[in-house]
């Protein structure tokens, strides 16, 4: 079967930097299961698995506008540290999930602790970075209402993106290290 519209597909991945350094992987997780079409991917690695099938493997080259994008110095704000009160011990490097002013997820990683201020950034950690990505295809079948309980299992809407927003509505609402899981873990 062809990698097609609708399809759930597992892969194996690595995705080095313009160094060749690994900056994530399968490897230890094992394959990763995503529906094609979905906007559980990038675009661009999308748009070089359809057609494939089970057995081949790609290597894909994403630029930043093709992937994470750009790095926007906007999207780094303050935040007092009374809104992470909750967590108990905060450090830089944490990952959260919070909400833009129109309620769309952004995820935020810390990268400064003042004494009453916490910085974050919404900046995906791969921005401004050129990606190769590849991969091996594990599996390719029709999706089932039990793969999409799988994958999805909450309510789950992508209109506005994963990752966006230069306004923080509320404060964080979960150590997400990965958050729902559906955009890359950010």
């Amino acid at each position: 079967m062809k990698i097609s519209e609708n399809t759930t597909v597992e892969i194996d991945f690595s995705i080095t930097d313009a160094d060749g350094n690994i900056v994530e992987s399968t490897k230890e997780s094992g394959p990763a299961p995503y529906i094609h079409g979905k906007e559980m991917m990038i675009q661009a690695v999308e748009d070089a698995l359809l057609g494939k099938e089970e057995g081949e493997s790609i290597s894909v080259s994403v630029s930043p506008e093709q992937g994470f994008g750009k790095r926007d110095e906007s999207l780094i704000s303050e935040m007092p540290r009374e809104e992470f009160s909750e967590f108990g011990e905060i450090s830089v490097g944490d990952e959260f999930q919070t909400y833009d002013k129109e309620g769309n997820p952004v995820f935020v990683s810390i990268t400064e602790i003042r004494d009453d201020v916490v910085i974050v950034d919404a900046n995906h950690p791969f921005a401004d970075k050129t990606l190769t990505f590849n991969i091996d295809i594990r599996s390719v079948k029709e999706t089932t209402d039990d793969d999409i309980e799988n994958l999805f299992g909450h309510n789950h809407d992508h209109e506005g993106g994963c990752c966006g927003g230069d306004e923080m509505k509320d404060g964080p609402t979960c150590n997400s290290h990965g958050g729902c899981g559906c955009c890359g873990g950010h």
